[in-house]
């Protein structure tokens, strides 16, 4: 059975505030109830399995958009140990008229990051630094394109 546009849209609001209550009251048109008719409400429709079904699709494009893939970690990584990325800061100079002036600027990222940044790709790779020890048989590439 096909999900009706307000049982969606309890759905979506569930996934967006993660109280059942609260995506009712987005949902549905709650002037005239009671909280506990609307908690009542809300616990059934959480027992609906087109609304489970579509919670947990929901849910799971969500974790599929927000987690990067070893692979795209890695070249992240890769960019901070190869000088590849700068951060953008904000600088306040101090003029002779007493005043102050502040100013975009980027800088390269610090040794201490580049340190931190092979760190976490060994470890990523299977690399157990503390021990000196390779768990896992990784070849790590830092290809740099010189024109």
């Amino acid at each position: 059975m096909a999900l009706t546009p307000k049982k969606n849209k309890f759905a979506e609001e569930f996934v967006k505030c993660g109280n059942q209550s609260e995506a009712y009251r987005r949902a549905y048109n709650c002037k005239n109830m009671k909280p506990e008719t609307i908690t009542e409400n809300a616990s059934k429709l959480m027992r609906d399995n087109d609304v489970i079904t579509r919670v947990k699709e929901l849910q799971a494009r969500i974790e599929k958009k927000n987690v990067l893939s070893a692979q795209q970690l890695q070249e992240e990584l890769t960019r901070y140990i190869l000088d590849e990325k700068e951060e953008e800061c904000i600088v306040i100079e101090s003029n002779c008229d007493k005043s102050s002036t502040a100013r975009k600027m980027t800088k390269k990222v610090q040794p201490k990051d580049k340190l931190k940044a092979i760190e976490l790709l060994c470890k990523l790779a299977g690399y157990n630094v503390e021990k000196g020890e390779i768990t896992a048989p990784v070849t790590i590439n830092f290809n740099r394109n010189y024109d």
